[in-house]
């Protein structure tokens, strides 16, 4: 409702009046800090069942109508209504779904500030909208405002600044290599041969240790992994490309 209020007052600015046909929600104070004249509005809470009569006629005398969620509107009526408008050069602000409008928007994320850690008053509302539609406006495209602002009014909202954090300075010193610690040779004893290899026997091959299976598993295991992770990064960068 704040959108469409928002978008009736600066459709309706310097106009000779505007209509609200099926919005019986809609507040007159509402209205009235929007920015619509009351003095110059027609409001029609209940059109009954011939809501596509009464829409055709007020469109004939006010150039901004708005309406409410009146139900389906079929393709004869939407196109009915359409040639109407044409023919007035009047707007219509639907708040729900519409048959062949021209811009649909919408706002999709919205946020009070002014409030802190359980106290403050609230001082403004800022919403991002997206509007998209047919033919040059098939690209959604957003904006961001104040619906309201601290004054009350809508106005455009500038992007928040970002906050740039300097560098630390490096710090001043002098670093001092310490020199290897020295060990001494390590000297077997004589009857210990290092590089001697075990004895041959015709008997089947000794099954490895349980340390060597573990180091084994761990290589094929860590193969395994590095392979998942270069097929991941590849199916990563398919994906970027792709979308």
């Amino acid at each position: 409702m704040p959108l469409l209020l928002a978008l009736a007052a600066k459709a309706s600015g310097g106009t000779v009046g505007w209509a609200a046909v099926g919005l019986p929600q809609m507040g007159a104070l509402a209205a009235q800090s929007a920015g619509l004249e009351l003095s110059s509005g027609i409001r029609i809470d209940d059109p009954g069942r011939q809501w596509a009569q009464v829409l055709a006629t007020v469109a004939e005398a006010v150039p901004v109508v708005l309406v409410g969620r009146l139900g389906p509107v079929p393709d004869r009526i939407a196109r009915r209504l359409a040639a109407v408008l044409r023919r007035s050069g009047s707007v219509l602000l639907a708040a729900g779904s519409w048959q062949g409008a021209e811009v649909r928007m919408k706002v999709v994320s919205a946020t009070w500030e002014g409030l802190g850690g359980g106290h403050g008053l609230l001082r403004g509302r800022r919403v991002r909208v997206a509007a998209a539609g047919r033919g040059t406006a098939a690209v959604a495209r957003y904006a961001e405002m104040w619906l309201p602002g601290a004054d009350g009014q809508v106005t455009a909202a500038l992007p928040t600044p970002k906050v740039h954090v300097p560098a630390l300075p490096a710090a001043k010193g002098h670093v001092t290599a310490l020199p290897a610690p020295h060990h001494p040779p390590t000297t077997l004893p004589p009857t210990q041969d290092p590089v001697a290899a075990p004895p041959a026997t015709d008997g089947p091959p000794t099954p490895p240790t349980e340390a060597a299976e573990s180091a084994a598993a761990d290589v094929v295991a860590a193969g395994s992994s590095a392979r998942r992770g270069a097929q991941s990064r590849r199916m990563s960068s398919a994906l970027r490309v792709v979308g």
